[in-house]
């Protein structure tokens, strides 16, 4: 196998420690599935499994087994509206902060749809406004530990005014 190979020091193509020399074909369709030199025309196929993974709520797509050296795409997706892409986590990644973006698959890889939510947004319809105030003010003055509930915004514990200045500093509208 690639592993095998490459444990043992071998300068596999699409490996990048330690150059390009030789090719392998997984499938032992060509040379028996033993490494040849990258120059002697032998199919090089060595391929790679791809996992993506998501913390917070939304989702991630990409999974799959890919051909080493390709670049492989991967998306994340908003599920619920309180909950928005942040970032990807992982190595060979394209851009980190797009929700669509590649994966350079030079190894087995695992990467992370990380996913936040919007704090502001008490009553989760997309929007921070006057309905996220009366959703506080239904709970105004009542206490608990901090981020108890959605509307301690804060969170500090307590529904209070300082919960309104917070909606009020990322009103959309």
């Amino acid at each position: 196998t690639f592993e095998t190979f490459f444990n043992a020091g071998w300068d596999i193509v699409c490996e990048t420690a330690n150059g390009h020399i030789w090719g392998l074909n997984q499938s032992g369709t060509e040379n028996n599935g033993y490494p040849f030199l990258w120059w002697q025309g032998f199919t090089h196929k060595v391929t790679f499994n791809l996992t993506t993974t998501v913390s917070g709520n939304g989702s991630a797509s990409g999974d799959g087994i890919y051909v080493c050296g390709n670049l492989s795409e991967i998306n994340a997706t908003q599920t619920e509206p309180c909950w928005v892409f942040n970032h990807w986590t992982g190595s060979g990644i394209t851009d980190v902060n797009a929700s669509a973006t590649t994966v350079l698959m030079d190894g087995d890889n695992i990467v992370q749809a990380v996913f936040v939510r919007i704090v502001w947004d008490v009553k989760c319809d997309g929007n921070i406004n006057i309905l996220d105030m009366i959703r506080i003010g239904q709970h105004w003055g009542q206490t608990g530990t901090p981020g108890w509930i959605p509307e301690d915004i804060r969170p500090d514990g307590v529904i209070n005014v300082l919960d309104m200045i917070l909606i009020g500093q990322n009103w959309t509208g």
